[in-house]
């Protein structure tokens, strides 16, 4: 119910672990920035379907999975 209209989420360098709840933000979500936190797994990629933009640099994951059809997706930093 609430944010449903943010189009971008930037939480770099909060010593974040996991992430939860990206589903929620799916109608709207364009630019994801994760930059420079402490995750190791990322889930709910795959419903993010008109993310653009993805950043996942100097985290501890190692693979993404579930991102192949995202076709708007035109950045992706890992």
């Amino acid at each position: 119910e609430r944010f449903q209209k943010v189009i971008r989420l930037c939480l770099r360098q909060n010593s974040i672990q996991s992430i939860d709840g990206l589903a929620a933000l799916a109608p709207t979500l364009q630019d994801l920035d994760l930059y420079d936190n402490l995750i190791s797994h990322i889930r709910g990629l795959d419903e993010l379907t008109h993310l653009t933009s993805l950043d996942l640099s100097f985290n501890k994951i190692k693979h993404i999975k579930n991102i192949s059809h995202l076709t708007k997706l035109k950045e992706v930093f890992f």
